[in-house]
């Protein structure tokens, strides 16, 4: 029995490989599943990859004059500088690391 170990990710209900498998059509294999949690660093690229989530909203919503949107803008606008902000100290840690 031979032991093949590689990184997969669970994506739409299907479980997809990272890399090639190399199998036979129709081979029958025995699955485990181990979860693996993201480290520290994957965690923060996540955060940083959020940067302008609300950028091409923001002016949309401004030129609305009804309260929720007014509202809602506000809410995007606080959290796109938030991001920013702790994208900011995750680049500089990461730099600095």
């Amino acid at each position: 029995m031979d032991l093949l170990t590689v990184e997969a990710i669970y994506q739409n209900g299907m479980i997809k490989p990272l890399t090639a498998l190399h199998l036979r059509e129709n081979e029958r294999i025995r699955l485990r599943i181990e979860r693996r949690h993201a480290s520290a660093q994957e965690e923060a690229r996540n955060i940083i990859n959020l940067r302008g989530i609300w950028k091409d909203r923001l002016t949309a919503a401004e030129r609305e004059e009804d309260w929720v949107s007014t509202t809602v803008a506000t809410i995007r606008r606080e959290s796109a500088h938030r991001v920013e902000q702790l994208a900011r100290e995750i680049d500089e840690a990461l730099f600095n690391a």
